[in-house]
């Protein structure tokens, strides 16, 4: 997708896609009480599911042909916005708290 539209534009377009996963799957997670109510168990499922992605992104930088190169990227303005937007996404179990699913009320 980068090429016809380029870098920037591309994350742009991940950045609803990572965090509509994200909410799905916390909601998921909610209706079979796979996840509890408390911030910190929250938190280390974002941590976790943040770690993932990020082990999963170097993992393939240094699988490119030009790993130094590849990993060099996570430093511009367009690596910078992607790794902030995985930090976004590592937020959200915690900011569902606030914001009930329908059928449950806030305690």
């Amino acid at each position: 997708m980068a090429p016809l539209i380029g870098p920037l534009a591309a994350v742009g377009l991940e950045a609803p896609l990572l965090t509509a996963v994200m909410v799905l799957t916390v909601r998921w997670m909610e209706r079979l009480n796979l996840i509890g109510h408390r911030p910190v168990g929250r938190a280390a499922i974002g941590l976790t599911g943040a770690c993932v992605v990020l082990m999963g992104e170097v993992a393939g930088a240094l699988l490119a042909p030009d790993h130094r190169e590849a990993l060099s990227r996570f430093f511009t303005p367009v690596g910078l916005l992607g790794l902030a937007l995985v930090g976004v996404a590592a937020v959200i179990p915690l900011v569902l708290l606030a914001w009930p699913s329908p059928g449950r009320r806030l305690r």
